[in-house]
């Protein structure tokens, strides 16, 4: 039991130091309310770059992410690297990922050139040779409506075309979302791990902490407007 338990942990090699928000500036005054206190977590190093050319991989195992509302997939190539990238819809453990092949197949990356319009896209490369970096929010996707002249013409999340050379790259399907980060929070202690303390009202505190504080009884300070942050 405890070996099946030790498989579900992530990689190390492939983890990041994350630094917490604490509201603080660099002088240590409270500049954001709400923040401090959470659990340490590590950032998922995702591999944006996918250089590896016609190398099958296989998805090993689907992982939380505890930063972002993305969940990942772990791939293992072939040349025994593993990588983290982000979930597509559709995909289970066991799936063939197969990079740059003239096979179209779902939540593997290709050229845009390799690809006819009306298919699904994300993680879209905007200059060539750099990293993916449209299209990555969870459960989003784009739309390739059509090539011409070298340039393609992308339907974006947000309803506009964007024109983006066909040698860049992008990976099949459409954005998965993390079920565990939209799961309903049960008690206060749930928030307080995630880095989120305590709503104070203003009207509640003193006259020294807020503009809202002092007075007898709920009173709000006398002015037309409110000017919590």
């Amino acid at each position: 039991m405890n070996k099946l338990i030790f498989k579900n942990f992530p990689l190390k090699k492939l983890l990041k130091s994350y630094k917490k928000i604490t509201g603080k500036n660099n002088l240590g005054k409270l500049v954001l309310f709400k923040r401090g206190g959470g659990i340490k977590k590590k950032y998922r190093v995702i591999d944006f770059l996918k250089k590896f050319n016609n190398i099958l991989g296989s998805i090993k195992r689907i992982d939380y992410n505890p930063l972002l509302k993305n969940s990942l997939i772990l791939i293992n190539y072939l040349n025994g690297v593993l990588v983290y990238n982000l979930f597509i819809k559709g995909v289970k453990v066991g799936f063939k990922i197969n990079d740059y092949n003239s096979y179209l197949n779902l939540a593997s990356t290709y050229y845009l050139n390799q690809i006819a319009p009306g298919y699904i896209l994300s993680n879209i490369e905007n200059i060539v040779n750099t990293k993916l970096k449209l299209v990555r929010a969870p459960g989003t996707k784009a739309l390739l409506l059509g090539k011409d002249n070298g340039i393609a013409n992308i339907k974006l999340p947000s309803g506009k075309t964007k024109l983006i050379l066909t040698n860049c790259r992008v990976i099949l399907g459409t954005l998965g979302i993390n079920l565990k980060k939209l799961k309903y929070k049960l008690k206060a202690g749930k928030n307080r791990l995630n880095n989120i303390r305590p709503t104070v009202r203003g009207v509640a505190m003193n006259p020294i902490d807020h503009p809202h504080g002092g007075g007898q009884g709920k009173t709000s300070g006398g002015r037309k407007m409110s000017v919590s942050p």
